[in-house]
């Protein structure tokens, strides 16, 4: 699967083996940022009112789950989502509640990457903000729900 943008306010999604077109979707403004998870499930975008939204390739509908964020990444080799919206980290194990975490640091510091490396997975900020540990658990569960492999 591959996700791109036809025009400022459109996506287009094609199947790279069939080469079918599987969806366009289109946004009321311009769209600034996108990016698939590894399943090719669903696709995050932010926006220039930098809302964060998620579109479910296979239903076409769409979420607004943050209305304010700098910064959104897929954790690698899963499907939760982590963003930042100014001095809180929100990280969605299940699409439908985040939990939300205080960023502890200089009020500017962003988050700049997520680590994986020998069982933990943690988040690294800019400015000397303290890394955020997330639960492994919680993201092998759900990415191993998302996938149905069940043996993960």
């Amino acid at each position: 699967m591959l996700a791109y943008l036809l025009d400022v306010k459109t996506v287009a999604i094609i199947d790279l083996m069939s080469g079918i077109q599987i969806c366009t979707w289109s946004n009321d403004e311009r769209i600034d940022w996108l990016e698939m998870n590894e399943t090719g499930k669903r696709l995050l975008f932010t926006d220039k009112s930098s809302r964060l939204q998620c579109l479910d390739i296979m239903t076409h509908e769409t979420s607004v789950i943050l209305n304010f964020c700098q910064c959104v990444r897929w954790v690698p080799g899963s499907d939760v989502v982590v963003a930042q919206s100014r001095d809180k980290l929100y990280v969605w194990y299940d699409l439908l509640k985040p939990i939300i975490h205080e960023i502890i640091g200089d009020q500017r510091s962003e988050m700049i990457n997520i680590q994986r490396d020998g069982g933990k997975t943690r988040v690294v900020f800019s400015g000397g903000a303290q890394d955020i540990i997330l639960d492994e658990m919680l993201i092998e569960f759900d990415t191993s729900m998302q996938d149905g492999d069940l043996r993960r």
